[in-house]
């Protein structure tokens, strides 16, 4: 193993670092007052995805997970010229104008202060056990929770990133004249083997084996599905395999050929990601859900759950103890205030001032997220969609974005613009989003 991929190869080493070098430069001359800078993700944990090609020929997959401590989050103008140096200088196209940005590499680059760091969520969690310092100092002394407590609410957001992902690679178009190019081809394949991939995150989160490494991941859903997982074995009996093939892809994506037709496999991803997303709410929150419309039903319930932890950390690290009667008011005003925001984003963005999301004062992300599989399962594998599917897809999403169809000729592909849209502005106070 490298420092930042499975390639033991010092050149590999080299060039990354080159590239980690000029963005840490960067940050540390136009940013004062920063404690640490981390490197997270794929690339933090050394299990990054990269092509060789050729002669001393690298290609980074999808993206670059940064984070800087700071004593001051400068503000949101000052991050946007960053980001803009820092995509120059690497000579990259600048991912954040893009209507999807994980459909080009993106530099994820994010600021926290030292007290926005003690959450138990899956993302500090890695920050803290499994990233690389790239300035600094490790963040542990900040977070002192362990694998074991993170909550279901991670497990849900990584299931609804995965339908954002497959959303975002995939327009109406690709089933009926199934046309793409190469790198449009790459993209698309490399989201649905990670999909896969998340899919053995979510499963290890909720039996409470959750390991960092996505090798590590992949060994324990082998190991335990049968026996633990016996209920998803019997609907998808091939699961594990998939896992560990996407996972081994993602490490060495250039030794694989893969020769499935991605339309049919974007098709078979997304199927095999709804049995999931419906396993994981139905042991987490005991919701069954037997048609995509149940959802709806669920988001004053996921509402009164879904940042509970967080606000537990919240309130203990602000008041040094937990009081419980807090929590509720909290919560309420926790997604008042997150509607708030998004209305204010909605303004700034070109969208006027639309006031509708605070009739149903529910997390814009509970309510986008809750409503895309609506879109996702609205298509099926000859072009043709489901309106009533789309027709209460577009209702829902009044409450958080108005919808325009103009110019559309396509209902499904103006629902998929609206979602992206929606998903696109959404910045909410924290990263459990």
């Amino acid at each position: 193993m490298g420092l930042y991929t499975s390639y033991d190869e010092e050149w590999i080493d080299k060039r990354l670092e080159s590239k980690l070098n000029a963005i840490t430069t960067t940050l540390l001359q136009n940013i004062s007052g920063i404690n640490s800078i981390l490197l997270t993700g794929g690339f933090g944990r050394g299990e990054g995805s990269v092509k060789v090609a050729g002669k001393n020929e690298l290609k980074l997959m999808k993206d670059l997970d940064l984070v800087a401590v700071v004593d001051k989050i400068p503000p949101k103008s000052r991050q946007d010229a960053l980001l803009e140096m820092i995509y120059n200088d690497l000579n990259l196209k600048n991912a954040e104008k893009a209507k999807f940005r994980f459909s080009e590499f993106v530099i994820d680059l994010k600021f926290l202060k030292k007290n926005d760091l003690a959450f138990p969520d899956i993302w500090f969690y890695d920050l803290k056990s499994a990233s690389k310092i790239l300035y600094g100092k490790s963040i542990s002394e900040y977070n002192p929770y362990e694998a074991g407590d993170i909550p279901f609410s991670s497990g849900f957001r990584i299931l609804f990133e995965k339908v954002t992902g497959l959303l975002g690679h995939f327009p109406h178009g690709y089933p009926i004249d199934r046309s793409m190019d190469h790198d449009k081809r790459d993209a698309l394949i490399y989201e649905c083997l990670k999909t896969y991939i998340e899919i053995g995150t979510v499963l290890c989160i909720l039996t409470k084996k959750y390991r960092p490494s996505y090798l590590e991941r992949s060994r324990i859903i082998r190991e335990i599905f049968a026996k633990e997982l016996n209920e998803l074995a019997t609907k998808i009996p091939e699961l594990p395999e998939l896992i560990e093939k996407a996972t081994l892809f993602k490490l060495r994506p250039d030794g694989f050929n893969i020769d499935q037709d991605p339309i049919d496999l974007w098709f078979t991803t997304r199927d095999h990601l709804g049995i999931v997303i419906k396993y994981y709410l139905d042991k987490s929150l005991g919701s069954t859900i037997t048609d995509w419309t149940d959802l709806m039903q669920m988001q004053s319930t996921l509402s009164k759950k879904y940042y509970v932890h967080m606000l537990q950390s919240l309130l203990k690290h602000k008041f040094g103890a937990f009081v419980s009667k807090f929590v509720s008011p909290a919560n309420k005003l926790y997604n008042i205030l997150l509607n708030l925001e998004y209305i204010y984003q909605l303004r700034v963005n070109g969208h006027g001032l639309y006031l509708k999301p605070l009739r149903r004062p529910i997390s814009p992300s509970i309510k986008f997220f809750l409503a895309a599989p609506l879109v996702l399962f609205a298509l099926d594998r000859s072009g043709k969609t489901n309106s009533e599917y789309l027709d209460l897809f577009s209702k829902e999403m009044s409450f958080c974005i108005p919808a325009s169809r103009n110019g559309y000729t396509s209902e499904w592909e103006a629902a998929r613009d609206q979602y992206l849209e929606a998903y696109r502005l959404y910045t909410g106070f924290h990263f459990v989003k």
